[in-house]
């Protein structure tokens, strides 16, 4: 194993619609050979000039890592960032 510092890549799904909100599915990959410890993930949905941002905290990505969640939002994050 080497020893390259933990280089994170997070994608996000597809939006998908629940009984009473959004799920926007969240995934974080650990390309690099160490342990990534603490992590805060934030996604961010702007609409109509207001700002709405939601998280993930992950104590740890080992490595390799490829861990999974998700967020909510009330409306439909088609415009989020």
């Amino acid at each position: 194993m080497g020893h390259e510092q933990p280089t994170l890549e997070v994608r996000l799904g597809t939006p998908e619609q629940r009984q009473f909100n959004f799920i926007v599915p969240v995934s974080v990959v650990n390309h690099g050979d160490e342990t990534a410890e603490g992590v805060r993930i934030e996604v961010v949905m702007e609409s109509g000039g207001e700002v709405k941002a939601r998280g993930i905290r992950r104590p740890f990505c080992a490595a390799p890592c490829d861990r999974e969640g998700w967020v909510t939002f009330e409306q439909h994050p088609d415009s989020s960032t």
